[in-house]
C-alpha cells in the first residue's frame, strides 16, 4: 500500500511540473516520437473510412476518421478527410416517430401529410390499407377500406395533392384505385395497368389537377383513357396494341403526349372530336430513379452527399421530401427525420490543421450525435443509439470548433426540436377499421377489456331473432342494429335469403347505409318478391356486375364481414330464366315465334330488361325467324330493331338477308349480301357471304356479277374447301364449266370434309368432263363408284333433284361410248356383227388403234359460249373484285 501511494504523490508532482512549463510556452503539440503500433492503426483506420466513403456511408466514415485521430493525433491525412467530410455532408435528426402496427410498403410525404400503405401479406388472414398519417398530431385521420390478402404496389399523389392513386392487389393482379387524398374515399376503379409501365410513369395529370390519363391493359390491347379526375368519367378513350409500351406520358387541357419504348410519340387530343397524330420521337426520355436505395435496415443515397439513414428493423418503405425524409420498417415503425442544414463555413482560409488532443473527447461526441451511431474500437463494430442518447451525445459536445467550420446551427437545430413520439392509440382509427371488414371484432384490437366469451355476439342474437320468424322483433331488431355493427350485414344475408320484402325494406331505415350495389340488389329482390318482375330486371339492364371487381373499387364499411356472393347468384339465376322466356326453343311454333316478336318489338321492353340484352334477343329471334316464311317478314324487322339498339351490324344484315331470300325478295336479299361484302370490316365476313351473294346475282340474271363475287370469295378464302363445294356448285347450275372445275379443284387440293367428299367427287367429275379433261374425268367418276356403285345407274338415288343436264353427265360417264377401230392408214373396218361367242368386236382385234389415238377429236360445240378444250383455269388468271371500301 506505501508503493502505491508512492507512485501517486510522484505521478503528481510530473503532473504539476508539466502545467507550469506549459504556462510559460505557447500552446502546441509537442512533437513526441511517433508509436510505430498507433501510426498503423490510424492508417488502417483511414483506410477504413476511404473504403466506407466509396459506398456512401458517409456516417461509418466520420466514427472511422475519428478513431484514426485517437490512434494518433498527428495524423494529418485523416484530420484533413474529417474536415472535408464534416463540411459537406448533409446529416439529419429523427422528428418524430409512429407505430401503425403492420408492416409498411409504401410510404408518399406532404406537407403534414404522411399516406402509409400497409399490410400483412398474401397469407390469409392478413388485410391491407392505406391511411394518411397527420404529422402534426401525430395520428391516422382516414383510412383507404381494408382488402384480405392483398399488397401495396404503388401510392401515386396527384401535383395539386387532392388526389391519390392506390395499386395494390395480388401478383398478376394488381388493380389501380382512384381515390380522394383527404378522406381516401374511392372514386374511380382504374382497372389493370401494363404489367412493364409504373403508375407514376404513365400516370399523368393535367395541371390544374382537372383532368388525368392513364393506360389499362386489356386481354390483347392498351387503352389510354382521358378521364374527369373529380369522378373519373371517361372523356376519351384510344385502343393501341399490347406491343407497344409506353415510357412516360404527359397531360394539359388540350393533349396527352405518349412516349414509347421504340421510340414513337403520340399525341391525343382531349377532345373526342379531333384526329390522333403519331410521329417519330426526337428523344426518349431519361430514367430517373428514386434517389435511394434501400439495403436492409439501411436507406442510402447513391451519388450524394447526404447520410444514410438506419433502422433497428429492415425498412420497407422510404419517400424523401421537402426536406424532410420517411423511413418505415416491415415491424410498422415510422420515423421522420428532418435533413439537417450544412456546417457554415467561416469564409477565411483555415490555414495548416493544428489539432488538439484535447478536441477528440467533443469530436467523438459530435459524431456520434451527427450519425446515431457508436464505434465499438475492440470489436471494430457499430452500434445504433437511442434518440436519448443521440440527444445527450450532441449535448455534451458542446462548441466544437475547427478551423473554418461552424457547427453551432447544426447543434442548435437538433436541440431545439425534440423528438416526438405517436400516442399509443395514433393507429386506433387504422386497426378499427381492420377489424370491422374482419369477421369477427371481439379481442382484434386489445385496447380494452375484451368481452366475456360466454356473452352471445351481436350476431348471434341477430341470428337467434331470426330464426324465430317474427316479422315484427326482426324488422325493430333490423333498426336497432348500432352503426356499422357486423350483426347488420348477417341481418341483411338472412333477410335476401327469406321471403319477405318488408324485412329488407327494414335496412332502409338502419343506422347503417347499404353500399350502392346492396342497395340494388335490396330494391331488385323486394320488387321480385312482390311480383313485379320487370322491375326487378330492370334495374339490372347493364347486366349483371363481377362482385369481386365491385368489392376492390368499393367501401363497404360494416358490410364486409358477410360473403354476399351465394345472395347475388341466387337472385341472378331467378332472373336468367326469366330473360330466357325471350328466347325461342328449336321446337318454337309460328306462333309462339310471333308472340315473342311482339314482346320484342314493344319499346318498353328496352326499359325493362336493358338496350343490350333487348338487341341480343332481338337479333337472335331474327335469326331464328329467317328461314320461316310465316315469320320471315318479323325477322326483317327484329333485325333492324336489333341495328337500332346497337346490336352488330353485320349478323343482322345476314338475317334480313336471308329473311328477304326466304320472302322471294331477291332484289332486295342481294343488295343486303352486297352491302355485307362491301360495306363491312372483312374480319366479321365470311366465305358463305360470298357464296350467298353470288347466287342470288344468277338469280336476278347476273351471271358476271356473280362470277366477280365468286372469284373475290376464292380469293379471300383460299382455304375453305367448304366455300369451294358451294361456288362449284353454283358454276354448275348455270354451265360456268371451266370456273366450276376451277373452284372444286381448289377444294379438292384443301381437302373436302368426309360428308362432302362424295358428291364433290361427282361435281368434279361433271366439270372435267364438260371441260373435256376425260381423263380426269374417269378417274373422280371411278373414285365416285367405288363409294357408291348406283351412281352409275341412269338415274342415281343421291343426285335426286339435281339438273337433268348434270345427271346426263354423270350417265355418260357411266356409260362411255365406244370408239370404232380403224386400219393404220385411218380406215374404218367393217367388221361382222358381234355374235353370241363374242359380244366385244374389238377383243379379237387387239392391238388395233383407236381413233383418238390417229385422229384429233372434233371441237364440239360451245354451250353458253364456254370454250369446253380450253386448258384449266389457274387462281391467278381470275380476275377478282375491287377490295371492299373498308380496308384491312
Amino acid at each position: 500500500m506505501d508503493f502505491r501511494r508512492s507512485s501517486v504523490l510522484l505521478l503528481v508532482a510530473c503532473a504539476c511540473l508539466a502545467v507550469t512549463a506549459c504556462e510559460k510556452q505557447p500552446v502546441q503539440i509537442a512533437e513526441a516520437p511517433p508509436n510505430p503500433l498507433a501510426t498503423q492503426l490510424s492508417g488502417a483506420r483511414l483506410d477504413a473510412a476511404r473504403t466506407a466513403l466509396e459506398k456512401n456511408r458517409r456516417d461509418e466514415a466520420l466514427l472511422l476518421l475519428v478513431s484514426a485521430l485517437k490512434a494518433d493525433p498527428g495524423h494529418t491525412e485523416a484530420l484533413q478527410s474529417l474536415r472535408v467530410l464534416l463540411a459537406e455532408t448533409r446529416w439529419h435528426y429523427p422528428a418524430a416517430r409512429m407505430d401503425a402496427g403492420l408492416p409498411v410498403e409504401k410510404l408518399v410525404l406532404s406537407g403534414t401529410s404522411l399516406w402509409a400503405g400497409v399490410s400483412g401479406g398474401y397469407q390469409p388472414g392478413t388485410w391491407n390499407a392505406t391511411a394518411r398519417w397527420n404529422l402534426a398530431t401525430p395520428a391516422v385521420e382516414a383510412v383507404l377500406f381494408p382488402r384480405p390478402a392483398e399488397q401495396t404496389q404503388a401510392l401515386f399523389l396527384s401535383p395539386d395533392r387532392s388526389k391519390i392513386i392506390v395499386q395494390r392487389g395480388t401478383p398478376g393482379d394488381f388493380i389501380s384505385v382512384l381515390c380522394d387524398a383527404e378522406n381516401l374515399q374511392p372514386i374511380r376503379n382504374l382497372g389493370r395497368y401494363p404489367e412493364s409501365c409504373s403508375v407514376a410513369a404513365v400516370t399523368t395529370f393535367s395541371p390544374d389537377g382537372l383532368l388525368i390519363a392513364y393506360p389499362q391493359a386489356n386481354s390483347g390491347t392498351l387503352t389510354w383513357q382521358i378521364a374527369d379526375a373529380a369522378t373519373g368519367e371517361i372523356i376519351r378513350s384510344h385502343e393501341q396494341p399490347k406491343t407497344v409500351i409506353p415510357l412516360s406520358a404527359r397531360l394539359d387541357r388540350q393533349h396527352l403526349d405518349i412516349l414509347h419504348a421504340d421510340g414513337t410519340h403520340l399525341k391525343i387530343p382531349v377532345s373526342p372530336v379531333e384526329e390522333i397524330a403519331s410521329s417519330p420521337a426526337v428523344s426518349l426520355p431519361r430514367e430517373s430513379g428514386d434517389g435511394f436505395t434501400l439495403n436492409g435496415n439501411v436507406a442510402e443515397f447513391p451519388g450524394t452527399k447526404m447520410a444514410p439513414i438506419r433502422d433497428g428493423a429492415a425498412i420497407t418503405a422510404f419517400t424523401l421530401e421537402d426536406g424532410r425524409a420517411v423511413a418505415a420498417t416491415a415491424k410498422g415503425g415510422i420515423t421522420v427525420h428532418r435533413l439537417l442544414p450544412a456546417a457554415k463555413t467561416t469564409g477565411r482560409d483555415a490555414g495548416p490543421i493544428h489539432f488538439k488532443p484535447s478536441m477528440l473527447a467533443p469530436l467523438t461526441l459530435l459524431a456520434e450525435g451527427l450519425t446515431g451511431l457508436k464505434f465499438d474500437e475492440e470489436r471494430r463494430s457499430f452500434t445504433l443509439l437511442a434518440e436519448k442518447e443521440r440527444r445527450a451525445a450532441i449535448g455534451g459536445a458542446g462548441a466544437v470548433a475547427l478551423p473554418g467550420l461552424d457547427f453551432s446551427a447544426v447543434v442548435e437545430g437538433i436541440l431545439s426540436t425534440p423528438c416526438s413520439t405517436g400516442q399509443p392509440d395514433a393507429a386506433f382509427l387504422l386497426h378499427d377499421r381492420i377489424s370491422r371488414a374482419s369477421e369477427t371484432r371481439r379481442g382484434f384490437l386489445a385496447l380494452g377489456p375484451e368481452a366475456s366469451s360466454a356473452e352471445p355476439s351481436s350476431v348471434e342474437k341477430i341470428q337467434a331473432i331470426f330464426r324465430t320468424g317474427d316479422s315484427a322483433a326482426i324488422i325493430a331488431a333490423v333498426r336497432e342494429i348500432p352503426a356499422k355493427d357486423p350483426a347488420a350485414a348477417a341481418a341483411l344475408s338472412l333477410a335476401l335469403e327469406a321471403e319477405h320484402p318488408e324485412w329488407i325494406s327494414a335496412f332502409a331505415e338502419g343506422k347503417t347505409p347499404l353500399p350502392p350495389l346492396l342497395r340494388k340488389l335490396a330494391a331488385s329482390r323486394i320488387a321480385w318478391l312482390e311480383g313485379n318482375k320487370a322491375g326487378a330486371i330492370s334495374l339490372w339492364r347493364d347486366g349483371f356486375p363481377d362482385l369481386r371487381t365491385v368489392r376492390r373499387s368499393e367501401d363497404w364499411d360494416g358490410w364486409e364481414t358477410v360473403d354476399f356472393t351465394p345472395r347475388f347468384a341466387e337472385h341472378f339465376i331467378l332472373i336468367d330464366q326469366q330473360l330466357a322466356t325471350f328466347e325461342l326453343p328449336a321446337d318454337a311454333s309460328v306462333e309462339r315465334k310471333k308472340a315473342l316478336a311482339g314482346r320484342l318489338l314493344d319499346p318498353d321492353t328496352a326499359r325493362s330488361i336493358g338496350r343490350s340484352r333487348h338487341a341480343e334477343a332481338c337479333l337472335k329471334a331474327a335469326q331464328d325467324m329467317a328461314t320461316d316464311k310465316d315469320t320471315a317478314a318479323l325477322a326483317l324487322e327484329l333485325s333492324v330493331r336489333a341495328r337500332e339498339l346497337g346490336a352488330p351490324p353485320v349478323p343482322g344484315l345476314r338475317a334480313e338477308a336471308t329473311a328477304c331470300t326466304t320472302l322471294e325478295l331477291y332484289q332486295k336479299a342481294h343488295e343486303t349480301w352486297i352491302s355485307l361484302i362491301t360495306d363491312q370490316p372483312l374480319e366479321e365476313q365470311r366465305s358463305s357471304d360470298y357464296a350467298e351473294a353470288a347466287y342470288l346475282a344468277f338469280e336476278n340474271g347476273n351471271g358476271d356479277q356473280a362470277m366477280e363475287i365468286l372469284n373475290t370469295g376464292l380469293h379471300r378464302f383460299p382455304e375453305d374447301a367448304d366455300y369451294a363445294y358451294r361456288a362449284g356448285w353454283i358454276s354448275l347450275l348455270t354451265a360456268r364449266w371451266d370456273r366450276a372445275h376451277l373452284y372444286l379443284t381448289a377444294g379438292e387440293h384443301t381437302g373436302f370434309p368426309e360428308e362432302k367428299r362424295e358428291k364433290a367427287l361427282a361435281m368434279l367429275a361433271i366439270a372435267a368432263s364438260e371441260c373435256g379433261y376425260s381423263e380426269d374425268a374417269a378417274i373422280y367418276f371411278e373414285q365416285l363408284a367405288a363409294i357408291d356403285p348406283s351412281w352409275s345407274e341412269p338415274d342415281p338415288p343421291k343426285a335426286d333433284g339435281w339438273p337433268p343436264e348434270l345427271k346426263i353427265s354423270i350417265h355418260q360417264l357411266a356409260s362411255p361410248p365406244k370408239a370404232m377401230p380403224v386400219t393404220e392408214d385411218g380406215l374404218m373396218l367393217d367388221l361382222p356383227p358381234p355374235d353370241g361367242r363374242n359380244i366385244d368386236p374389238l377383243a379379237p382385234l387387239d392391238p388395233v388403234p383407236m381413233v383418238e389415238d390417229v385422229l384429233p377429236l372434233p371441237v364440239p360445240e360451245e354451250p353458253g359460249g364456254i370454250d369446253l378444250t380450253r386448258k384449266p383455269i389457274k387462281a391467278d388468271d381470275i380476275p377478282s373484285l375491287p377490295m371492299p371500301k373498308n380496308k384491312r
